[in-house]
Formats: structure tokens, C-alpha cells, sequence
């Protein structure tokens, strides 16, 4: 049963975003306390929550003075009152196989009503703005752009955490072949200016290595490379392997906490109850990462 639009469906709506932050058993908030949480009248909050109720999507048992206390909850009947039918994510352009492997673990998930899905894009940045904006549910970046992003402000938090080499496997420094050493001369080195993982990594290196960051657009980096333009990137060590392309490297070392560059997160909007409930109920990392490793071995074909 879909919800019709009236003056009640918006507090419907909130009520049900708070109640994806309960389980069966907790006690709701009082309707003074819901009141004065969606700026509403009383009436209004009690026809809501009535409505919830009637529908058989909650249960409520009223305690006296001890307050009401949810002892049902059922998860298809509010995501069809809500028309919730798709959880909408974006990640990475699949060019690796480790990606890939990602993207078929998350595009599988989903029963009755709802289902993930999934679109692609460039630039952790760009991804985290797509967050804010409500463009999509969630975003898959690093454990480290996310806790970037989280220091300066920025109003997401992590919902969860697939462990190291679950993003990339390592990043290393690739350099041009018109690369002359000169150690009068700092190194020119190009930066992703969408990513937060390469920019992060740069500053490190700024403070180690005689470096001069040239922020640049990430598809245009072997253009870049090939003409000299830049001495070196920084660069996702598993499409140098996959495409067999032909750079020298390094391997990039002396980072603390270089791990949570590889490390996959999911992140959300900060208090994002009703998203982060679903995650938590329908993410299964386990199986996730034994279908990406299953992508990388070619034991299985990725399907997104």
C-alpha cells in the first residue's frame, strides 16, 4: 500500500527515517518529543503514527508513564507504504577486476521490494557531492578519503568497512619515460584533482620527497606522462597490471596508515538512519569480497 500524498505524509515519511533507528523492543520517543523534532503538531504526529499501525508495518505497546515501545516492525510494509523500492549507490568506473568484482558483489543485493543499484563515477569527490546533493543513497570510496572527508566537515559517515585491499591493492608512483633525475629540480608530479586519495598521498610525499603538485584531470593523466608534461603520478597498482601498461613504478612506502588507501568503505549522509539500517541488514561482506576475489581470479564472470 503506497502512502497518498496529505498534510500527514510528510511526518510519515520522518517517522519512518527515526523508526529505521530502532529494533523491536526499544522505546519510541514521545509524541511531545516528535512534536517538537519535525516542528509539527501533535495531531499530526499521532494520525501518523496511527497510519504506520493500521498499515501492519508497526506495532505499538503503550506503557502509561513508562512511554510506548516498538514490538513490531516490519521491514516490506514500510518500504511499500514509502514507495521505497531501489537503493541507488555509485563507485568507481569498474576498470579493474577489483572493482569489478566490487561492483557484481553489490548490484546482487536486495530482496522483495527493494533492490541496489548502482552508477559510476569518477573522483571521490565528485562522489561524496552526489551523496549530499540526495542524488544517490550511498557511496563507495576509501577507508582514508572517507576520514578525509569527515575531519574537514563534511556531514557523511561510514556505514561499512570491508578491510585493506578491498579498494585497490596498493598504489605506486609511475614515472614518465622522459623522466630525467636532477636533484636541483623538484619533481613535477601530477595529482587527480577529483580524488582525495591522491591528493592525500601527495601532500605525504610533499613533505618526504622534492615534489611540485600539477593538479590535473585523471583522464588525461598518460597524455600527461607521455609528453613529459609531468615526471610521475600516483597510480592504482592494479590498471597498471590488468592493462599491461608500460611505465616504470615504485612502490609507495614510509605512509602511516597507507592500508586504509585500499581499504573500501561505505558511506552514507551523517544520520542517515533509515540507509544505514538497510546497509547494515543487507551488506554481507563476506560474501561480497569472495565474489570480488572470485572476479580477480576469473573464476567468475563480474555481472553488474
Amino acid at each position: 500500500m503506497g502512502l497518498e500524498y496529505n498534510k500527514t505524509s510528510k511526518i510519515v515519511l520522518e517517522l519512518v527515517r527515526d523508526l529505521f533507528n530502532l529494533n523491536v523492543g526499544d522505546k519510541l520517543r514521545s509524541v511531545r518529543e516528535y512534536v517538537k523534532l519535525f516542528d509539527t503538531s501533535q495531531g499530526t504526529v499521532q494520525n501518523a503514527l496511527n497510519y504506520l499501525v493500521e498499515t501492519g508495518g508497526i506495532a505499538i505497546d503503550k506503557r502509561g508513564s513508562q512511554g510506548s515501545y516498538l514490538t513490531k516492525f516490519d521491514f516490506e510494509i514500510i518500504l511499500g507504504v514509502i514507495g521505497k523500492q531501489h537503493l541507488l549507490g555509485c563507485m568507481p568506473l569498474p576498470y579493474s577486476k577489483r572493482y569489478e568484482g566490487l561492483a557484481s558483489g553489490l548490484s546482487g543485493l536486495g530482496k522483495g521490494v527493494l533492490r541496489f543499484h548502482l552508477m559510476y563515477m569518477r573522483g571521490s569527490e565528485n562522489r561524496i557531492s552526489r551523496l549530499l546533493e540526495g542524488s544517490v543513497d550511498y557511496a563507495i570510496l576509501s577507508h582514508a578519503a572517507a576520514l578525509n572527508a569527515i575531519k574537514n566537515g563534511v556531514k557523511i559517515e561510514i556505514a561499512k568497512a570491508f578491510g585493506k585491499q578491498t579498494f585497490v591493492s596498493k598504489h605506486v608512483l609511475v614515472k614518465s619515460k622522459k623522466y630525467q633525475k636532477d636533484n636541483l629540480k623538484p619533481i613535477i608530479l601530477g595529482v587527480d584533482e577529483t580524488s582525495l586519495d591522491q591528493i592525500e598521498i601527495a601532500k605525504i610525499l610533499k613533505t618526504k620527497m622534492n615534489l611540485k603538485l600539477k593538479y590535473i584531470n585523471a583522464s588525461l593523466i598518460r597524455n600527461y606522462l607521455d609528453s613529459g608534461e609531468i615526471d610521475a603520478t600516483i597510480w592504482n597498482y592494479d590498471e597498471i597490471k590488468e592493462k599491461h601498461l608500460n611505465y616504470e613504478y615504485e612502490d609507495i612506502k614510509d605512509i602511516d596508515e597507507l592500508d586504509k588507501f585500499t581499504e573500501t568503505v561505505i558511506v552514507i549522509k551523517l544520520n542517515d538512519h533509515f540507509t544505514r539500517r538497510i546497509i547494515l541488514d543487507e551488506v554481507n561482506e563476506e560474501k561480497i569480497l569472495k565474489i570480488q576475489e572470485d572476479v580477480i581470479n576469473m573464476v567468475q564472470t563480474p555481472v553488474y
